[in-house]
């Protein structure tokens, strides 16, 4: 499994980094005095980088990805935008020695957006916002046996898909103070995972009545609510 500051990173494309950065050894106390590594990650801002793009590019296997960013200022707020679609023939990996898979497209959306505002000359808010939606289907393998004998469906046309849906949210509030610098901070990440068997040729292939498969499905669905702690600093 993908660490948590992995899987965040995963909801938009790089085009958001504006610096880098891997910290390691023992860290101050605003990380916990921990003898461990962090990823610092500047994010682009519109104040850095004014201005947008709007890019559209493709490949084999009805491959398109569009794109777009876009920062900028507003009186004492700077922002910044981004956004990514990716859609291909070839989603998930190819389980039969064929080039083209069956059954097996992807649909891919991205998002993250930042905002800055001066609420006044020592204190600052700032919300950091991501999204990815991800819909697939499954590859499908041709000549699987069915349980009974009785049944005949062709593994083919086999529908099944996948939804994952992460969302996550960041809001900062910063006040500098004579000799002292604080902010306080709240994360919030929802993540959702659903398999969507097909109701007639799982029925024919794992076997049993529609009723078990219904009872069978919900193990395929995951609901992973995490509120992160506030942290001061």
């Amino acid at each position: 499994m993908r660490p948590p500051f992995l899987r965040m990173l995963l909801l938009a494309s790089s085009s958001f980094v504006g610096s880098m950065t891997l910290v390691t050894g023992a860290l101050p106390a605003q990380y916990g005095l921990r003898n461990t590594g962090l990823v610092d990650i500047q994010t682009r801002s519109g104040a850095q980088d004014p201005g947008g793009t709007i890019s559209i590019y493709g490949g084999n296997r009805s491959t398109f990805t569009p794109s777009i960013e876009y920062g900028g200022t507003s009186g004492r707020t700077e922002y910044f935008f981004t956004g990514r679609g990716f859609f291909t023939d070839l989603g998930l990996e190819n389980p039969t020695a064929s080039i083209n898979a069956i059954h097996d497209l992807t649909q891919q959306g991205r998002a993250f957006g930042y905002l800055s505002t001066l609420l006044d000359d020592s204190t600052r808010l700032t919300t950091i916002s991501g999204i990815s939606i991800q819909k697939y289907q499954i590859p499908d393998r041709p000549g699987q046996p069915t349980i009974s004998p009785d049944f005949t469906f062709d593994s083919t046309l086999l529908d099944q898909r996948q939804l994952e849906r992460n969302f996550y949210n960041v809001i900062a509030l910063q006040k500098k103070l004579d000799g002292a610098d604080l902010q306080i901070a709240y994360f919030s990440r929802y993540s959702t995972l659903h398999f969507m068997p097909d109701p007639i040729g799982d029925h024919g292939i794992l076997g049993g009545d529609l009723s078990a498969l219904g009872q069978i499905s919900p193990r395929f669905s995951s609901l992973r609510p995490r509120i992160g702690r506030p942290l001061l600093r």
